[in-house]
């Protein structure tokens, strides 16, 4: 599974880290990160590692923080 710009927004999110300190652990500009997550801009497979690296991401994982936040969207049963 590809991480794409929703899946980076998310992992900010569940981490309650901002757009400079998630580019300062992953060593990219938050220039670069607003476009990623805008989706201007695509991840590069480098990017990509890096992000899965910091915080210990396989498919698995990315699967259940998205399917935690397509259940805690509000006014979705």
């Amino acid at each position: 599974m590809q991480l794409n710009s929703d899946t980076v927004r998310l992992i900010r999110a569940n981490t309650q880290m901002n757009q400079v300190q998630l580019a300062k652990i992953v060593g990219i500009s938050r220039a670069l990160l607003a476009k990623i997550e805008t989706n201007a801009k695509p991840i590069s497979n480098s990017v990509e590692r890096r992000i899965r690296t910091a915080f210990g991401l396989d498919d698995e994982k990315i699967s259940q923080l998205l399917n935690n936040a397509l259940y805690s969207v509000p006014g979705r049963n």
